[in-house]
């Protein structure tokens, strides 16, 4: 068997490495990968694509890259959690998940046990609650006060860090598929401040190193091969002007009630978006406009994404059941041939992306949509 890692690698760093190699020696297994394309869960246009960020992970320590496609890659930490985790848990290969970690007392007790306290009824319908009775704050912030006061900091605090609310969605997600793999949670390596790394050692973030990504720093947190490439490539983002007209131009054909159920489309939002574009007139106005007190910028990026793409709630309601391969070592594929001669996948894998035309249902639609987001964005990516 092998351990899982759900990832984005945007850009691949030293910290990657670390979690991989990490992974490896703590179960002595292979790992596999379960990837976001070309969109992330941020909203954005991945710093490089797909393929080309696989091989770098393949070429430090991972054995099996597979995909976690559009819409999930780029949707909620629970719904980007429950598709990537499906795809390792079912595909026969993984009996654990690692994950990095900023709680560095925690282990997998911690992170199964604030899973169940939030998969239970109870709990969910008093969070609701909150958020209603409050008016004032979120659903994430409810979440964390509600398990602050009933089970104390140290659950809470696995709800207010990135990477351990990751962790707590591959529980969550493993136990509603009536999995349940050993978790490996690993505290990150580097201290961060503001996303800004110590001056001393060799590890900084994704977010860190797309904003201030130059040769030099590239060179000390990245792996060299991936500062070289870089060093002559700038990397891939949205050109936000054209962006906002094939936006502009969708939304204003949307019919409202359609509109509205565009996927984490907040009640009565749609209204509010197709207005913004009748009085903005390029990008940045346009998303200003929208902001609210409330409204976290990924989760914007999100809903302007997924109205530009026709994606709806229910696009998002069944998770996939095929998986997509990026990339893979020659043990990746000594494992792959293995599982097909066993034949134990619970999930169907693509070599390629034109292998959609074996699918059929869900399958069908979510890779079909990974094609059209494909296809539409390469026309829309600037170089920073």
């Amino acid at each position: 068997m092998a351990v899982g890692i759900v990832c984005e690698f945007n850009p691949f760093h030293n910290g990657h490495e670390y979690l991989l190699s990490q992974a490896g020696k703590l179960r002595g297994e292979k790992t596999v990968c379960v990837m976001s394309g070309n969109f992330v869960q941020r909203g954005e246009y991945a710093c490089a694509d797909k393929k080309l960020r696989a091989g770098w992970a393949v070429s430090h320590g991972a054995d099996i890259v597979f995909e976690n496609p559009f819409p999930f890659s780029c949707s909620t930490a629970e719904r980007f959690a429950s598709s990537a985790a499906a795809i390792l848990l079912r595909s026969g290969l993984c009996s654990a998940i690692a994950f990095g970690t900023e709680n560095e007392n925690s282990g997998e007790k911690d992170f199964y046990e604030a899973a169940e306290i939030l998969l239970d009824s109870k709990s969910a319908d008093r969070i609701s609650d909150i958020v209603k009775s409050s008016g004032n704050i979120g659903y994430a912030r409810a979440r964390y006060e509600y398990i602050l006061e009933k089970y104390g900091e140290k659950t809470a605090a696995l709800l207010s860090s990135p990477n351990s609310i990751l962790g707590v969605e591959y529980a969550k997600a493993a136990l509603s598929i009536g999995k349940h793999p050993i978790l490996i949670p690993i505290p990150r390596k580097g201290a961060f401040h503001d996303g800004v790394p110590d001056n001393e050692g060799k590890y900084a973030s994704a977010g860190f190193l797309r904003s201030l990504g130059n040769a030099d720093i590239l060179n000390r947190y990245c792996p060299a091969d991936v500062a070289e490439y870089f060093s002559s490539n700038k990397m891939t983002s949205i050109d936000k002007e054209k962006f906002y007209s094939a936006v502009s131009a969708r939304l204003l054909m949307s019919d409202i009630n359609n509109l509205a159920e565009t996927a984490d489309m907040p009640y009565g939002y749609a209204a509010k978006i197709v207005k913004a574009v009748y009085n903005c007139g390029n990008y940045d106005d346009f998303y200003l406009s929208l902001k609210a007190k409330h409204m976290t910028d990924a989760r914007l990026r999100r809903i302007i994404l997924f109205a530009l793409m026709g994606t709806l709630k229910a696009d998002l309601e069944k998770i996939p059941e095929s998986a997509l391969l990026l990339g893979c070592s020659q043990d990746g594929a000594a494992l792959l041939k293995k599982l097909k001669k066993e034949a134990k996948s619970e999930i169907g894998i693509l070599s390629k992306l034109s292998d959609i035309g074996k699918l059929a249902g869900s399958d069908a639609q979510i890779y079909s949509k990974e094609i059209a987001a494909e296809k539409l964005f390469s026309r829309l990516c600037a170089e920073n």
